[in-house]
């Protein structure tokens, strides 16, 4: 991802920041969930690029989440906690690349866009959402954000969704913002068609994934506020 979060460095002019997280099956859920949620505590007290650690914090108006995959999991569960919690607020905006928000996998996408998606199978990935979940149930909100409740997705800022039109994740997105427009947030769902899953990690061989990035660059860079 280090490809990814530079090109949006240089778009937005701002520092972007890869947490490393534990990962299964020696680390499973939640402590990728975990570590996702200390980095970001982390980020909000101390800053980044600053020549001091501690020179200051940053506002949540500075402050943006992009995620893909598997990723965005963990970054919609991180905020549906931070809402619960009520202790905090949301970041300025939010950019999810094809979501996989449900462990379960039972969206009917699978069924009807399995044949057409080459890279997400969803034998396959009940297998890795087994590794990953360890003892815990693929139910679980905070594994599985998408099957959380309506109020849960209140506190969301405003969100972008990009998805390929014939992967078989493409009901998660319209799930989500199905749930997050019930709850008044604004959720821009965006299908693009010839892609693959989590085509922007193809940049920069694929114009489409330039195309794409722009896009969520051209998103972020409208919620962030200025700090003076």
């Amino acid at each position: 991802e280090r490809h990814v979060a530079a090109r949006l460095s240089a778009e937005l002019g701002v520092a972007v920041v890869t947490p490393k997280l534990r990962l299964a099956p020696e680390h499973p859920y939640p402590a990728a969930l975990e570590d996702l949620e200390a980095a970001y505590a982390w980020l909000e007290d101390h800053g980044v690029g600053h020549p001091s650690p501690d020179a200051r914090t940053v506002p949540p108006s500075r402050i943006g989440i992009f995620a893909e995959s598997s990723g965005a999991a963990l970054a919609l569960a991180a905020l549906h906690r931070r809402h619960a919690a009520g202790t905090r607020p949301p970041p300025c905006a939010l950019a999810l690349v094809s979501p996989w928000l449900d462990m379960t996998c039972s969206g009917g996408s699978f069924t009807v866009n399995g044949p057409h998606d080459p890279v997400m199978q969803r034998k396959r990935m009940l297998d890795m959402a087994a590794v990953y979940l360890g003892a815990a149930s693929p139910t679980d909100p905070a594994a599985s954000p998408l099957l959380a409740p309506a109020a849960a997705f209140a506190g969301l800022p405003p969100t972008l969704v990009h998805v390929g039109d014939t992967e078989v994740l493409l009901d998660d997105s319209i799930t989500l913002q199905e749930k997050a427009r019930s709850m008044g947030v604004q959720l821009e769902l965006r299908e693009w068609s010839h892609v693959l899953h989590s085509w922007h990690t193809f940049y920069p061989i694929m114009p489409k994934a330039d195309a794409a990035l722009k896009d969520i660059s051209n998103f972020l860079r409208g919620h962030f506020e200025n700090d003076k």
